[in-house]
């Protein structure tokens, strides 16, 4: 049985969430109990809470871009029934004290100047014994500069450890980042030879070994992380912190 759900798992991973999020769902599930309410801050479309059973509010700001909620999103958002969509600022949560269990910030605070305000908040809004589950780059294995435009700073492992000196860090790890749409576009642009002509053999060698890689990554990663108790590749941060 455990076999199925990891073949599942990976199938998932490589076509459907990505690998990021399916190791960001696995690692959700070791913290996040079932009557768990949860603060989804930054939620955008708010993944992690769709199939779940726990009262979720997914908060962000009014779309300026790629991100944000737009009136579309917010329906669906409400179909799920345990989703309650809400228009608002990280930084100045229009939430009253102490009524959340666990926060979510996945990919979140690289976005965000006031990042101290923002985690300010974030303990505000949390139970005695509620947690913060964050994700972001890790900025040894990738810079600034290597991130995308809307992100301001990304931060080191001290950094963000730092950030949260206010908390009680019950996890902390640096994990891989395999998106699967970056190696399609590595792959689109290799496909192609100098003189504009597709390389027809290329292409599907280099998918071929792409799907590989990723379908080992995602299978050996979690028994790497349990028996041999260390970090893989390192290109993003975990950090759950309980509130004292």
């Amino acid at each position: 049985m455990r076999l199925k759900y990891r073949i599942l798992g990976i199938m998932r991973a490589i076509l459907g969430d990505g690998m990021l999020d399916a190791d960001t769902r696995r690692r959700l599930r070791w913290f996040l109990n079932k009557n768990d309410r949860i603060l989804d801050i930054g939620a955008l479309s708010s993944p992690f809470a769709k199939g779940r059973r726990n009262f979720t509010v997914a908060i962000d700001m009014p779309s300026t871009g790629r991100f944000g909620f737009i009136a579309e999103r917010v329906v669906k958002l409400r179909k799920w029934g345990n989703i309650q969509p809400v228009f608002g600022n990280g930084v100045a949560l229009p939430i009253r004290d102490e009524c959340f269990d666990f926060v979510l910030l996945t990919e979140v605070i690289e976005h965000v100047w006031e990042d101290r305000e923002l985690i300010s908040e974030a303990h505000r809004v949390l139970r005695p014994g509620g947690k913060v589950f964050v994700t972001t780059p890790n900025a040894v294995r990738t810079p600034l500069e290597k991130g995308i435009a809307e992100h301001v700073r990304h931060y080191t492992p001290n950094e963000l450890l730092q950030l949260f000196a206010d908390f009680e860090i019950i996890y902390f790890h640096e994990r891989f980042h395999g998106d699967i749409w970056w190696y399609v576009e590595k792959m689109r642009r290799y496909s192609y030879g100098e003189n504009g002509k597709p390389r027809i053999l290329y292409a599907p060698v280099f998918f071929a070994a792409i799907f590989l890689q990723l379908t080992l990554i995602y299978a050996f990663v979690p028994l790497q992380e349990h028996f041999l108790h260390s970090n893989t590749l390192g290109d993003n941060l975990v950090l759950v912190a309980q509130k004292r």
